[in-house]
């Protein structure tokens, strides 16, 4: 494998292209590592490799033993697990909002109070997701809300 990194003065944007002979798993796995990088996410879908834009995240999600994240108008998987994407987060808008669930605040249009101490986060995109109680007071530190 050959890596190359040139430097541009004059791009506004970082870019990662990779050019291989055949995609396979390793190859996968090895831009997976990646993680976030520049402000981009790896993940997969219909068999290619995308380089997503963090803000356009909504959320991470985990179904049957799989983790996924959804934008405004696509599915992408991801070989990372919820854990290690949350620690890779930890800095920015996401925040974990349930054992199978991390989203992006700043696409969180209201938080509405939920039976048994829950709280449900409303997107944007008119999705609703539930914040567990054991996050409840996460999301309340981090929103600086303590009415919530």
């Amino acid at each position: 494998m050959q890596i190359q990194i040139i430097e541009d003065p004059n791009i506004e944007r970082t870019e990662i292209r990779v050019i291989c002979k055949k995609k396979t798993p390793e190859l996968y796995d090895a831009v997976s590592g990646l993680g976030v990088l520049a402000d981009t996410f790896v993940g997969r879908r219909d068999g290619e490799i995308h380089f997503v834009s963090l803000p356009d995240i909504l959320y991470f999600e985990t179904v049957d033993d799989s983790i996924f994240f959804y934008t405004h108008d696509q599915i992408y998987q991801t070989g990372l697990r919820l854990y290690k994407i949350e620690e890779m987060l930890a800095k920015t808008s996401f925040q974990r909002i349930s054992k199978s669930v991390i989203v992006n605040l700043h696409k969180v249009r209201m938080i509405q109070r939920a039976q048994y101490g829950k709280l449900i986060a409303v997107l944007y995109s008119g999705e609703k997701l539930v914040v567990s109680r054991h996050y409840v007071r996460e999301i309340r530190n981090k929103l600086r809300c303590e009415n919530v």
